[in-house]
């Protein structure tokens, strides 16, 4: 037959069209302009905003979006805003301020422009005034677009605009900076002698020395680009940077370009060559972003090559994004979109083209003229395969329908035509057991079939009879006996089956066999291999009941046959009580009977509060899930407790009605069982193999519908519940909740809300594993068990009085019999948690890990929670009752100063406002106080919950510069503000009841918080004179006499980076004072993705010697907790990224690294001396320097 093909892929075609472009907001200078006056903003004085004849060429009258919300002056480098929000105010200039209400604008319909959240609009004109008002009213004079546009102000907006080289590791330009006294609202080319525009990263460059190059059209930026000669696409390696994958697709984005798309071998084999001299992983534009399209490149890169690394992609959740690997081959691996890594861009001719992808759902396309088109191609064999292979296989698109479907029969599939299928090209795991409609795959698995959900978009293909040519006539036939609607087909006899599988409606043998019955049928049975094998496609639950007995019958009692609905198809005799779902099959060409409902309950057997009755006793399902504890108080307030079983009638009754609900039975830690109520135990009915009291802390009891037998759980697991009264008993009066035992705790322990605490492990001898720790715990004479963390009031308390510890400390918390379902050893409610950023992990690592501790470094992480593997040692804390053989401590007052880490701490309680509250302070040659770190957050916060009311503390932003830093000069690091905080006009900050820092009036008065400190802040260091080299490919950050370079791309071992520094006229940095340290830390904390640890230049010689290569004195250390280690041969040492502390590692490890060198103007012996003392050539020193180090 002759056959024509049509590709329905012309707009003319499209059924839905999704056009991906990539446009950038437009960030520009604009003009603001109101139509009805004819006029333009101008900025005449930072009091005085005005309107005036619009001009492009006056600066004053041009503004530019710096936030989301803030509009800057370009002329005078001030942002708009408002001295309050009150109608009939200037609108004058401000410094800008991000935290600054009365600086954040919003758009409205129509043109208004506002300040956010209110009603109050930009306005000129309505009163002859001569400035900008901000005003209630909505008229014409309040309305004001983009001058020589109709667009409003909106149109034009804000983007991060991510730089390129400089030294802040691809950071986004801050506008206003200030530089060289002068402020800058945009890039700028002064102060370079190549006039490359930049910008700087963070507000002040003259203190902070950040900055990079702005991705702006110039011919400069060119020598940032790497042009394969084959092909002219060009590539662009910013391995310095670090960047999420979001932050350096749009940074690739401003440039006119892409994220990195592979598409053919060829292409992958430059790239590898391009990056060989790097190690650490990369952005590409490969993403699975879109959940329904799988792996795809961003832009216009189709995806029909593959190059994954071993193991990759792997399963987590959340790996979507994916990096080019070159330490790894140049393999691709995935990685969670949020971490930050260098990244290529990639540009050419086929870069950010506009397209379109027109879409069909298959059975949206049946409107079409059969008579003219068969709506979607069919394929009697491999040469037409062949042939469609050939048309779409290297096309961008990942789908094309076919039409093949199996939804008239599940697992029948036929040709929309009608026609037999007589051919199939079927994709591996492909058909399986879904109903779909059936599509051609393209790229690497071009041709194959994939099954698809019909509701899928996708391309279609589409043929026809050549003119002329007549369809052969369809032979007449006596149609056979079918099943009816929604019941599959038996391949081997004239039967049909239907799996009955909805919601939560199972039933016993007896009772599914009555249901088939009623219906005109019999539970399913299987007569051969073949026949199971078809019955197999229309499982989908694991477990169904079925009219066939094998036997086993353990206990002696199971009597009837279940089916396991995997590929196995295993059978497996149980007791015929069992709830399960069922198969039915009747016979071809039945009419089916109504199915028999279930009888509702009588309402004469329910209570008015919804309790059961069954004789003398009431029962209430309960199916929130909650913790035992909860379940417990929840039925005592209703006159009861939670339900006690009396013997298998009791037990059958029950089962009908539960899931897996929890019973009032106890287990102790020897094994004995009791009900809860005192009732004596004289019935049991445990599952095979039950109570097992996995992990040591199954202590409560669930009955489970399917057997109505008992399974011992964790007190902590929420569970649904079964709460038992007597008639006779409700409406009585509810028992008080008992007292609970008052008394002291022993000697060393810490008593806090009638709990006692000791924290153990401050020596490496004493630090356990989570089991041994737990062991030691409930050992204790007054047994005990690992500490709980109910509520924020416990976790300050212990985050106060972990300061001391060594190393992280293990808690009861734990996810050993079910991954992910976390609980208190101790079997109480999960009610509260604090874990890290970042935890809890899922996947591998966190399957891994399975028990949490309470971590301590780095400090500004203290407290928070994060899993490890259970057989590390770690420092623990037990937690224990309080015992009325120790005496209570007598209640206290408030001390009247509390000494703490150097410093003490006094409350005044007179309440006044934050400029009274300072002076009282200074008087008493202190300040209102900084909270530095967690530990002092915990102890302060628990000090305001007793003296019930909010506390000022030392940041008020109105006198230190419109920014927020401490009023005594310490460090502003550690922060803990509430939500959406600092967000008020209000500069002063006051500590709350809940703990955490808000802002609000200065004129409000609160109790002040003093503190009194040991030892005097910081200074800043000072910038000593001096210039750092300025290099594209080797960014350098200034810090008082040195300058520093931080590798993290291209990871070494240590002699090889050693040998890099020198060949920069630099050496591994030597740390000589507490100040650079922290400075390396700051500059590392963005890098840690990247580079989780860095090589310095500390080493241990022959003697056991620690020196600095650059042979600087030894007279400053930062050792991480339990360094350096005696491990044989590690004679090098590593910087951790996390926290700057130390430690000894073996030299061969590839690393990161840190140069230091003297400022140029400094150089001295260092500098031009050691390079001519070591003249020698790159090979040799190489040579030379890694063996010296094997010999060390």
């Amino acid at each position: 037959k002759a056959i024509f093909i049509f590709f329905f892929l012309t707009s003319s075609f499209a059924l839905v069209y999704i056009p991906l472009t990539f446009s950038n907001i437009d960030t520009s200078v604009f003009l603001i302009y109101n139509q009805d006056h004819k006029l333009c903003v101008e900025a005449q004085t930072s009091n005085y905003v005005t309107s005036s004849p619009c001009n492009y060429k006056n600066v004053a009258q041009k503004f530019r979006w710096i936030s989301e919300h803030q509009l800057i002056s370009v002329s005078l480098k001030l942002c708009l805003g408002v001295s309050t929000k009150v109608s009939w105010t200037p609108v004058t200039l401000y410094p800008c301020d991000t935290t600054s209400a009365l600086q954040q604008w919003e758009c409205r319909n129509d043109t208004l422009f506002a300040i956010q959240g209110t009603d109050l609009y930009f306005n000129y004109g309505n009163r002859n005034e001569k400035r900008i008002m901000l005003y209630h009213g909505s008229g014409a004079w309040s309305r004001w677009k983009v001058y020589g546009t109709k667009d409003d102000l909106c149109s034009r907006g804000y983007e991060d605009m991510f730089t390129l080289k400089g030294n802040s590791e691809g950071a986004p330009c801050v506008f206003p900076f200030q530089y060289d006294g002068n402020w800058y609202a945009e890039c700028t080319t002064v102060g370079r002698s190549d006039n490359w525009r930049w910008c700087a990263t963070t507000r002040n460059y003259d203190t902070d020395k950040k900055y990079g190059f702005c991705p702006l059209n110039c011919k400069f930026l060119q020598q940032l680009w790497d042009t394969d000669p084959l092909s002219n696409i060009q590539y662009q390696v910013n391995s310095n940077a670090a960047l999420t994958w979001y932050q350096a697709s749009k940074s690739c984005q401003q440039q006119n370009a892409d994220l990195l798309g592979i598409t053919e071998l060829r292409e992958q084999m430059y790239l590898t060559g391009l990056t060989s001299k790097l190690t650490s992983e990369l952005w590409c534009g490969l993403n699975s972003l879109d959940f329904n399209s799988g792996w795809q490149w961003t832009g216009t890169h189709p995806f029909r090559y593959l190059n994954w690394a071993p193991g990759s992609p792997s399963p987590e959740p959340g790996k979507n994004c994916a990096t080019f690997h070159p330490g790894k081959g140049a393999k691709w691996e995935n990685q969670e979109c949020d971490k930050k890594f260098g990244y290529i861009c990639k540009k050419g001719n086929s870069t950010l083209n506009t397209y379109i992808i027109p879409t069909g759902r298959l059975l949206n396309t049946t409107g079409y003229d059969k008579s003219a088109v068969h709506v979607v191609i069919h394929l009697f064999h491999r040469y037409e395969q062949a042939y469609l292979t050939s048309l779409i296989g290297l096309r961008p698109e990942t789908y094309f329908w076919i039409g093949l479907s199996d939804l008239e029969e599940k697992g029948t599939f036929k040709w929309t035509n009608g026609e037999a299928v007589k051919f199939t090209h079927w994709n591996s795991e492909m058909p399986g057991r879904k109903v779909g409609c059936v599509a051609m795959r393209t790229g690497i698995a071009g041709g194959l079939w994939d099954l698809l959900t019909c509701e899928t978009k996708a391309k279609f293909v589409c043929k026809h009879l050549a003119l002329g040519v007549t369809p052969p006539p369809v032979p007449t036939t006596t149609p056979a006996p079918t099943c009816p609607d929604e019941w599959g087909s038996s391949d081997q006899r004239s039967v049909c089956y239907k799996a009955f599988t909805k919601g939560d409606e199972k039933k016993s043998w007896a009772e599914a066999q009555s249901f088939c019955v009623a219906i005109g049928g019999d539970l399913a049975s299987i007569s051969s291999l073949k026949e199971e094998r078809s019955l197999q496609r229309y499982l989908s639950q694991p477990f169904l009941t079925v009219g066939y007995t094998e036997p086993n019958n353990y206990n002696g009692v199971e009597h009837c046959a279940e089916i396991n609905g995997n590929t196995r198809m295993r059978w497996n005799d149980v007791h015929c009580d069992e709830a399960y779902y069922w198969i039915c099959q009747v016979k071809k060409g039945i009419q089916l009977k109504p199915e028999p409902t279930n009888p509702p309950l009588p309402s004469k057997f329910l209570t008015i509060d919804g309790w059961l009755v069954n004789g003398d006793k009431q029962y209430y399902f309960n199916t929130n899930k909650m913790p035992m504890d909860k379940a417990r108080e929840f039925c005592k307030k209703n006159f009861g407790d939670l339900t006690v079983i009396e013997g298998n009638t009791e037990r059958r009754f029950l089962t009908k009605y539960v899931d897996s609900y929890f019973i009032g039975l106890q287990v102790s830690l020897d094994k004995k069982v009791s009900w809860m109520d005192g009732t004596p135990v004289q019935y049991v009915a445990w599952a095979p193999h039950e109570p097992n009291f996995a992990n040591n802390d199954e202590n409560c009891v669930v009955i489970y519908k399917n057997t109505g037998l008992w399974n011992d759980i964790n007190c902590g697991y929420p569970t649904p519940f079964i709460c038992e009264r007597h008639n006779n008993s409700v409406n009585a009066t509810v028992a008080p909740t008992p007292v609970p035992v008052r008394g002291g705790c022993p000697d060393s322990w810490l008593l806090f809300e009638n709990k006692c605490y000791k924290m153990f492990g401050f020596k490496a001898e004493d630090q356990k594993t989570w089991d041994a720790a737990r062991t030691a715990c409930q050992g204790s004479e007054d047994g005990g068990n690992l500490a709980t963390i109910p509520n924020e009031k416990v976790q300050a308390f212990l985050t106060y009085h972990l300061n001391n510890l060594p190393m992280d400390a293990w808690i009861g918390l734990n996810d050993i019999n079910q991954e992910q379902m976390y609980l208190w050893t101790d079997g109480s409610g999960l009610h509260y948690t604090n874990w890290a950023d970042g935890f809890p992990l899922t996947g591998y690592e966190g399957d891994r890990d399975d028990c949490v501790a309470i971590k301590i470094r780095p400090s500004k992480e203290a407290g928070t929670w994060r899993h490890f593997r259970c057989s590390s040692s770690k420092s623990y804390i037990c937690q224990a009752n309080t015992n009325p053989k120790y005496s209570l401590p007598p209640s206290t007052t408030p001390a009247p100063r509390i000494r703490y880490n150097n410093s003490s701490y006094f409350f005044i309680e007179t309440k006044m406002t934050w400029k009274d509250a300072q002076l009282i302070c200074q008087r008493q040659n202190s300040d209102l106080a900084s909270i530095l770190d967690p530990f002092s957050q915990s102890l302060l916060w628990l000090q305001v919950s007793k003296y019930k009311s909010p506390l000022w503390i030392g940041l008020n932003s109105n006198v230190t510069d419109g920014q927020y830093t401490w009023i005594d000069k310490f460090k502003f690091k550690y922060t803990n503000w509430a939500s959406g905080e600092p967000k008020q006009n209000f500069g002063c900050v006051y500590l709350d009841l809940d703990g955490m820092w808000k802002t609000g009036s200065c004129e409000q008065k609160y109790f002040p918080l003093c503190k009194h400190s040991d030892v005097k802040p910081p200074t800043e260091p000072p910038q000593l004179p001096g210039r750092c080299p300025e290099s594209l490919e080797t960014p350098w950050i200034p810090f008082r006499g040195h300058c520093y370079h931080f590798e993290s791309s291209s990871k070494m071992n240590w002699a090889k980076a050693s040998l890099t520094c020198l060949q920069l006229g630099a050496s591994l940095v030597s740390v000589s004072d507490a100040a650079e340290a922290h400075f390396l830390t700051e500059n590392l904390e963005p890098l840690e993705s990247k580079a989780p640890t860095f090589w310095i230049g500390m080493y241990k010689n022959l003697k056991g010697d620690w020196l600095w290569l650059d042979q600087s004195a030894v007279d400053f250390v930062n050792w991480n907790t339990g360094e350096p280690s005696s491990h044989n041969s590690e004679h090098c040492v590593e910087m951790y990224s996390s926290s700057g502390t130390w430690n000894n590692a073996y030299c061969s490890t590839y690393l990161g690294y840190i140069c230091k060198q003297p400022k140029s103007n400094l150089l001295s012996w260092f500098g031009k001396g050691l390079r001519e003392q070591f003249s020698f050539s790159a090979p040799f020193m190489e040579k030379h320097c890694h063996h010296y180090w094997i010999r060390w």
